[in-house]
């Protein structure tokens, strides 16, 4: 145990340790910021968006992609 807040105790959390490539949580598809539809066309790099292309409106700059997140129940 680390420090006291008011009546909680926080835990000494030791940091997470990068994933091999193989175990990283691998990216389905990315959404277009300009027309907000999925992209299958792409490439990661290291987790991040190295090339990226959509079909629908011909967005290739990676800054305008969001990597999609699952939606969770």
């Amino acid at each position: 145990m680390r420090e006291y807040f008011g009546d909680a105790i926080v835990p000494d959390i030791p940091p997470r340790k990068p994933q091999p490539e193989d175990e990283r949580e691998e990216v389905d598809y990315l959404i277009c910021r300009q027309c907000n539809n999925p992209c299958y066309v792409f490439e990661m790099d290291k987790g991040q968006i190295a090339e990226a292309l959509c079909e629908m409106c011909g967005n290739d700059d990676i800054l305008l992609f969001n990597i999609a997140e699952e939606e969770h129940e």
